[in-house]
């Protein structure tokens, strides 16, 4: 969605009303799916959901309003999301049976607002990871957020955040965890 030419230095030239608008829904009821999502300018929505094992999803958003929310539920599921510039934000939520489950999350702006969780509802679950990068001109507190909820055993959390105001919560319930955060 959008149109983006290299033209004016860059700038976003889009305006059909698509990219205005800017909205996809996807829902994936199956194993080893394969969902992009790019994203140029204006009003940008993303809500995917996915059931299975092993789907991908990558989501790319650059400029305006970002958003993106997901469920992801199964195992060995991937998700990466990039978003560049504007109001960003993004809930992730991984849950049934988190297994082997991998969030990336990169984002730039001014209005950074990151929310992931891995659950494990069934018990068995446990191995995921959650990186989160975010960088930004925060203007005041709260600007810049990362929140990373996982339970289960072995998961791992990495939160980057460069950026003043930054601010970031890490929960995480079970066994043999990690968490690294740096600001």
């Amino acid at each position: 969605q959008g149109v983006y030419t290299n033209d004016d230095a860059g700038s976003n030239d889009s305006t059909s009303n698509a990219a205005q608008s800017s909205r996809v829904r996807v829902r994936s009821a199956g194993d080893y799916s394969l969902i992009q999502v790019n994203q140029i300018g204006y009003d940008q929505v993303a809500n995917i959901h996915e059931s299975g094992m092993s789907n991908n999803s990558d989501v790319n958003m650059l400029g305006d309003f970002n958003r993106v929310e997901i469920d992801q539920h199964g195992t060995n599921g991937i998700l990466v999301t990039d978003q560049y510039g504007s109001s960003n934000r993004i809930t992730i939520e991984q849950d049934v049976s988190s297994i082997g489950d991998k969030v990336t999350v990169l984002q730039s702006g001014y209005r950074g607002f990151s929310k992931t969780k891995q659950y494990d509802t069934n018990g068995l679950g446990g191995g995921n990871l959650i990186d989160v990068v975010q960088t930004g001109d925060a203007a005041r507190r709260d600007d810049i957020f990362s929140s990373v909820e996982q339970n289960g055993a072995y998961n791992e959390a990495y939160v980057a955040q460069y950026s003043d105001y930054a601010m970031s919560m890490i929960s995480q319930t079970g066994t043999g965890h990690f968490a690294k955060v740096s600001q």
